[in-house]
């Protein structure tokens, strides 16, 4: 029995094909890049068909960037503006030819994947973190998907940190995202006299940081200060036993684990009633959210 999973991010969207243990059989992947909607749902349309190809599954599951509506099947992605309450299964079961099509949010997919087969199997509750472009969060709770009354519990990324007064993309004021994201760094980065490349990701003001640019080295204990503080408070809120981290920017080694992990550190050392210890890297990379949701599908 297998599954396609779909990872819909806004730096990429992911899909494979996923059998009953979590085996990835077959996956590729696409940069998150159109001109407008129809382009971008054509370039998914492909992608699946190149995935699929060959392959018979009995269920599709989405993991898409926030926030989404599963009970329309839309999504309304802050990091996409091309898809704005797009009819995403609507979508997929016409391509996929099956309504067994299940919408989730895509750190929710990578969570309940790392509580199947990766970092977090021995857990009952756990917070699942994706930092990339934007910061996203997943939550299982007592060994079950929760989505909350919205569907998009474990929004963690536009709440607000104490003592910041930077505007989000998504007109908040002080979110986590417009702190600790990719971009976020890179920009408190250039604002403080780093010399980047136009274009610059993350990945450069952390080869900055090896090299000991300090600019580069306060961006990031900037954004990983804030990220330990609001993996602290859910930690507490949520008398959690387990936190997951994955995304493009956690993928950047020591030079962003070490400090994230010093602040943690710091965060919850009065406080020795948290079972959390430690936040842990998620096991199964990139391929978290499409394990998750193609998991999910098959069990709903």
């Amino acid at each position: 029995m297998t599954s396609l999973g779909i990872d819909i991010g806004a730096t990429k969207i992911a899909a494979g094909v996923v059998d009953r243990q979590g085996v990835v059989l077959s996956r590729a992947e696409i940069p998150t890049q159109a001109v407008n909607s129809e382009m971008l749902a054509k370039q998914l349309e492909e992608l699946i068909r190149s995935v699929a190809s060959g392959y018979k599954f009995e269920s599709v599951g989405i993991g898409s960037a926030g926030p989404i509506n599963i009970e329309s099947g839309s999504i309304s992605p802050v990091n996409i503006p091309l898809w704005r309450n797009f009819p995403i299964v609507k979508e997929i079961r016409e391509v996929c030819e099956t309504k067994n099509v299940t919408l989730m949010g895509d750190v929710v997919a990578s969570v309940y994947g790392e509580s199947k087969c990766g970092n977090a199997r021995s857990a009952i509750n756990v917070l699942g973190l994706v930092v990339s472009t934007g910061i996203g969060g997943g939550l299982v709770i007592n060994g079950e998907v929760h989505n909350g009354s919205t569907f998009n519990a474990g929004f963690i990324g536009h709440t607000s940190i104490a003592g910041t007064s930077i505007e989000c993309e998504c007109g908040g004021i002080g979110c986590l995202e417009a702190i600790s994201s990719g971009p976020s760094m890179v920009k408190l980065a250039r604002a403080n006299g780093l010399h980047l490349s136009e274009n610059a990701q993350f990945e450069e003001v952390a080869d900055a940081a090896r090299e000991g640019n300090q600019i580069a080295l306060d961006a990031i204990y900037v954004g990983v200060d804030a990220l330990a503080m609001a993996a602290a408070n859910a930690s507490a809120l949520l008398d959690l036993d387990c936190i997951v981290l994955g995304g493009g920017v956690a993928e950047s080694g020591d030079i962003f684990w070490k400090p994230l992990d010093e602040a943690f550190a710091r965060r919850k050392k009065h406080n020795t009633f948290l079972a959390v210890k430690e936040i842990s890297p998620c096991a199964l990379g990139r391929n978290a959210g499409i394990i998750g949701a193609a998991l999910y599908s098959l069990k709903e």
